[in-house]
């Protein structure tokens, strides 16, 4: 993934998908947010995995955060409780937005805000979906610990971000 599939997804502005390593600065982010921020999951514009921001709901309308972990991860269902009540007041969603819950390699890095790992991948491997994700190649030591690759992002998101701005994209 580090050396083979990462170089050619981070030079294009739409290669990002949530399980690769998004090393965007949260200041960068920041910036182009002016400061608006939900709980920890970024928005305006909205980057990194999104898990939690949207939802899957089965046809049976069991919730999940995550198409991905709709199978896996049931949240509640339509048919007893209200979606609007599912999102703002089940376990899982509450700790799936708030990224400081994060543990493991994603719990002290940099770009927990900007990335937040895949959940999914997180769940699948050790069974707890606020886990690490196990295919992040990156090692931080601490949350000051910077990626090699994070110049390269923030010049590619801030070409994204003028595209977006100029064609009417809400950034």
């Amino acid at each position: 993934m580090e050396r083979y599939a990462h170089p050619h997804m981070r030079r294009h502005a739409f290669g990002y998908v949530s399980y690769t390593p998004f090393f965007l600065a949260p200041e960068l982010h920041a910036k182009f947010s002016q400061g608006r921020r939900n709980q920890t999951v970024p928005q305006n514009p909205s980057i990194g995995c999104w898990c939690g921001t949207w939802l899957a709901m089965s046809a049976e309308g069991d919730v999940a955060p995550c198409a991905i972990l709709l199978d896996v991860l049931n949240a509640g269902n339509v048919r007893e409780t209200p979606v609007r009540d599912i999102v703002a007041n089940t376990e899982v969603f509450r700790r799936i937005l708030d990224r400081s819950q994060l543990g493991g390699k994603c719990g002290r890095c940099r770009y927990k805000f900007t990335c937040g790992g895949c959940r999914a991948m997180a769940l699948f491997a050790s069974g707890d979906y606020m886990g690490e994700d196990p295919q992040c190649f990156f090692e931080p030591v601490d949350e000051t610990t910077v990626c090699e690759h994070e110049a390269e992002t923030g010049r590619v998101f801030e070409r994204y971000a003028l595209m977006a701005r100029y064609a009417g994209g809400g950034i």
